[in-house]
């Protein structure tokens, strides 16, 4: 609810708060920690930081891959939240590219 009203900061602080809960209680390659990797990732995602967001996708993935069924919607999910991330972080690498190549050319 709070990543949806645009308090991304108080968002971020829950969910790695459950994430360490999650991990505590349950071990880092339980299902439920890789919701708690995607859920930092996607308010990671809406703040466009994906550098950020990007590893912790892997690490859901990861998690996920050993768990689920190859067809599961949770994987397939993880999966596509990972994809749109390699590829907004692709963007904005050329993007940064682009605005230096254009810095550097003008006289």
């Amino acid at each position: 609810m709070l990543a949806r009203t645009g308090a991304y900061a108080p968002a971020r602080g829950r969910f790695a708060r459950a994430l360490a809960i999650r991990e505590r209680a349950y071990g880092a390659d339980d299902p439920s920690v890789a919701q708690s990797l995607n859920d930092i990732a996607l308010v990671l995602m809406t703040q466009h930081e994906y550098a950020a967001a990007a590893p912790l996708l892997d690490r859901a993935v990861a998690i996920a891959e050993q768990r689920f069924a190859p067809d599961q919607a949770g994987l397939r999910t993880l999966r596509s939240n990972r994809q749109s991330c390699q590829a907004q972080l692709k963007v904005q690498q050329t993007s940064s590219w682009m605005n230096l190549w254009q810095r550097l050319r003008r006289p």
